[in-house]
């Protein structure tokens, strides 16, 4: 059986500025979305990167980013195996 775990910063009521964005109660960061700034809550404000490359040892806030960083820097996805057709699409072209 699967449960889906959300964090609580998802059913909290933030409050909104006079243009309806979405305010971090923690620093001045606003949002159109509420989802983005529980997003910003859970992976960016006051918390520390929490990916890692394994080859360089370099942090990110975001798994997206990652990514990026082992397909553009390194040119490998070795640590993630669904970015391979990725890679070689690119240098293909």
């Amino acid at each position: 059986m699967l449960f889906l775990v959300f964090p609580k910063a998802e059913h909290k009521n933030f409050a909104q500025d006079k243009d309806g964005r979405f305010m971090c109660p923690q620093c001045i960061s606003s949002y159109k979305q509420k989802g983005h700034l529980v997003r910003h809550i859970k992976y960016e404000c006051g918390v520390e990167p929490q990916f890692q490359c394994h080859l360089c040892f370099r942090k990110f806030k975001h798994k997206s980013n990652l990514k990026a960083h082992y397909l553009f820097l390194h040119k490998s996805s070795f640590f993630f195996p669904c970015l391979t057709l990725q890679l070689s699409v690119m240098q293909d072209e």
